[in-house]
């Protein structure tokens, strides 16, 4: 068990373990579901699926559904670093051309 945790990396944790675990405490706490879990080893596993499934679904339906709406109005990739540092006054003493 602790040769699967210590494989996790950070993003795997803050991705997939934290919302997991989030929504398996607020299914025991709010909704009195509890999940037939023996020891901790498996508790994490169980939570870690569940935010797998939880960050797939985001993805795949929430998503859509923000660009629709215009909630969301560029990917993260759409613009350029050089481009940004040119157009803000902030970032050209930082960066030396």
């Amino acid at each position: 068990m602790n040769n699967f945790i210590e494989k996790l990396g950070t993003y795997q944790i803050m991705t997939n373990l934290l919302p997991g675990v989030f929504f398996g405490t607020s299914l025991k706490l709010l909704l009195g579901i509890t999940l037939p879990i023996e020891n901790i080893g498996e508790e994490i596993i169980v939570y870690y699926f569940m935010g797998f499934v939880i960050n797939r679904i985001s993805s795949l339906i929430v998503k859509p559904i923000l660009k629709k709406c215009k909630f969301c109005l560029r990917n993260a990739g759409g613009l350029c670093y050089n481009s940004f540092c040119r157009q803000n006054a902030a970032y050209r003493g930082i960066v030396q051309w």
